[in-house]
């Protein structure tokens, strides 16, 4: 299993979804509101105001290709809005 952390604009959020229920990824967390700045934006000011979310799951190892190649995709659609995805191998349910 590999832990998948995504984060993604606001407006990104049903296409996200929409590739998580694509790949059968039956659970997940979501955290709506993730705030956060780096060097091109700073969240949720008024001269920024944009959201973005995060959503961790765990997939198995032949489901992570796929994925990773959905949020590729998604960035190559969507070049005004960002999504980003990190993956942890190794990821155990407890």
């Amino acid at each position: 299993m590999h832990l998948v952390c995504i984060v993604c604009d606001h407006v990104l959020d049903e296409a996200v979804h929409g590739l998580l229920a694509k790949l059968e990824v039956d659970r997940h967390v979501k955290v709506d509101r993730t705030q956060g700045s780096w060097r091109e934006k700073h969240l949720c000011t008024h001269v920024w105001p944009g959201e973005y979310h995060t959503i961790f799951t765990a997939v198995p190892e032949s489901k992570l290709q796929v994925l990773q190649d959905g949020v590729a995709e998604l960035r190559r659609s969507y070049p005004a809005d960002e999504v980003w995805a990190w993956t942890v191998p190794g990821a155990n349910t407890i």
